[in-house]
C-alpha cells in the first residue's frame, strides 16, 4: 500500500514580519467587526508572521507529525523515498481530515506513484476542504522556509535539492530542515522569490483529527438540519454558508466553519457549519 517518493541538501532561513498590506487583504473579505479585530491583532503584533497564522491551524496535529517525521529523519540523508515516509507520518498521527491509518482511504491510490500527484489531488476541486486541509503558500510567500513547523511543504522536479526528473519532493516542514526519512532541503530560502513556480502547496489542517466534518464526504449526500429540527444543528449558519455569505456569516457559525470560510474553502464548508 501506499506511495514512494524522492529527495538530498541544507538551508537557510527568512522571517516575514507581518505587513499591513497583508491584513488590509484579509479585510477586502469583509465580515463582521469581531472577525475583523482578529486581523487587526495581526497588524499590531510583531515576530514572525507564521507564528500568527498558525493560530487557526490546529497546531496539536502539526505538532504531532513534526515529532513523528523529526524522530525518523534526524540525523539521516535523504533514501529517495520521501513520499512513502509522509504518507507514514500521516498515518502514525493523522492530520486534519485524515484519520490515523487514513492516508490509502483519504488519498485515491492513482496519486501515490509521486510526491507531487499529493498536492495536485488536494489542490483539485474541493478535496483539501473534504479533508479540512489548506494550502497557504500564497500566505507565505510560496516558499517553504517560511513554512509553520508540522506542515506539509510539495514542490515540482526541477526545485533545488531534488534529483528525480519526475517525482518532485514531499516533507513535513520544520525550517531549517525539512523531514521525509532524512533531512531535506531545497537550498535556502533565496530559492523562493514569491513568483517561484517550484512550490505546489503547503497544507496544514484547519480542524484537527477527529474534528473534521469533511473527512471527504460528498457535499450533495448532505442534508442540512430544518430549522424545527431538536438537533444541535445550525441551519442559519448552513444556509449562510451554502448561498455564498461567506466571512460575513461569522456570527452565525462555530470556530471550524469560520476556520474553513476565511482560509477559502467557500460554500464547500457548509457541511462543517450546520
Amino acid at each position: 500500500p501506499h506511495p514512494a517518493g524522492l529527495s538530498p541538501v541544507s538551508p537557510m532561513t527568512m522571517t516575514m514580519k507581518p505587513s499591513t498590506l497583508f491584513v488590509l487583504a484579509l479585510y477586502s473579505l469583509g465580515g463582521s467587526e469581531a472577525w475583523r479585530s482578529d486581523y487587526a491583532a495581526i497588524e499590531h503584533a510583531g515576530g514572525n508572521l507564521t507564528s500568527h497564522l498558525t493560530s487557526s491551524y490546529c497546531t496539536s496535529d502539526m505538532d504531532a507529525i513534526n515529532a513523528v517525521a523529526k524522530s525518523n529523519s534526524k540525523g539521516k540523508s535523504p533514501d529517495g523515498y520521501c513520499y512513502s515516509h509522509v504518507a507514514d507520518y500521516i498515518d502514525a498521527t493523522g492530520y486534519g481530515g485524515i484519520n490515523k491509518n487514513g492516508f490509502d482511504a483519504a488519498i485515491p491510490s492513482q496519486y501515490w506513484t509521486y510526491a507531487y500527484q499529493f498536492a495536485e489531488y488536494l489542490n483539485t476541486g474541493n478535496n483539501a476542504a473534504n479533508l479540512c486541509l489548506k494550502n497557504i503558500q500564497t500566505s507565505v510567500a510560496n516558499n517553504p522556509y517560511n513554512a509553520p513547523v508540522g506542515a506539509i511543504v510539495v514542490v515540482r522536479a526541477g526545485t533545488p535539492g531534488t534529483a528525480n526528473p519526475v517525482a518532485g519532493d514531499i516533507a513535513i516542514a520544520d525550517p531549517d530542515n525539512f523531514w521525509n526519512g532524512g533531512e531535506m532541503g531545497y537550498g535556502g530560502s533565496s530559492n523562493f522569490p514569491s513568483n517561484n513556480d517550484y512550490v505546489l502547496g503547503i497544507f496544514v489542517p484547519t480542524s484537527c483529527v477527529g474534528q473534521c466534518g469533511g473527512g471527504g464526504d460528498d457535499d450533495d449526500d448532505y442534508t442540512p438540519p430544518s430549522d424545527d429540527d431538536d438537533s444541535t444543528g445550525n441551519s442559519d449558519c448552513y444556509n449562510c454558508v451554502l448561498y455564498g455569505g461567506g466571512v460575513a456569516c461569522g456570527d452565525k457559525c462555530s470556530d471550524v466553519c469560520y476556520n474553513c470560510v476565511v482560509y477559502g474553502g467557500g460554500t464547500a464548508c457548509a457541511p462543517k457549519c450546520a
